[in-house]
């Protein structure tokens, strides 16, 4: 900040602002540092790894949806998806795994539009993702959610060169 002062008793205050700041300059080392971050996380996964955790999350996958299946079996009702997924530990366990398969799905995504959309899959809490895609849900429209998740899932792994 410059302050200029004109005559007594009168205060100009001239306020200067880099124009630097913000620059493409900055933006690609601010890329370049994000792309070294995923980079060693990418580096810290084995292929062992990576096996585990889609061989989890595809568990409970099929686990949920026989969960709602036989939940099903007697005729279609709101609430079953809130009872059994979001209000649950089976929901939280899926959660952690689908988190783990989203955050691959972040790193090996090779176009922007993919890492975008797999980063949105993520949340803050347990909580927040489940009723957001299963709360006040039929079962029916819970199983397509996990459906879509297992796709997902089958296509992350795909993605991923081993």
């Amino acid at each position: 900040m410059i302050k200029y002062w004109a005559g007594p008793g009168m205060a100009l205050l001239l306020l200067c602002a880099c124009s630097g700041a913000g620059t493409s300059t900055d933006k690609l080392i601010q890329n370049d540092s994000l792309a070294k971050q995923d980079s060693i996380r990418k580096a810290s996964y084995k292929n062992h790894d990576l096996t585990i955790i889609f061989l989890e999350a595809s568990s409970q996958l099929l686990q949920c949806q026989l969960l709602l299946e036989r939940a099903d079996a007697g005729g279609q009702q709101y609430g079953w998806a809130d009872s059994l997924l979001v209000n649950s530990k089976k929901g939280d366990t899926l959660y952690q795994a689908m988190s783990k398969v989203y955050e691959l799905g972040r790193l090996y995504a090779t176009h922007e539009t993919d890492k975008k959309r797999y980063a949105g899959m993520q949340a803050d809490s347990s909580k927040i993702w489940l009723e957001k895609h299963f709360k006040g849900r039929q079962s029916v429209e819970a199983l397509n959610t996990l459906s879509r998740f297992q796709r997902d899932c089958n296509t992350i792994n795909g993605m991923i060169p081993r």
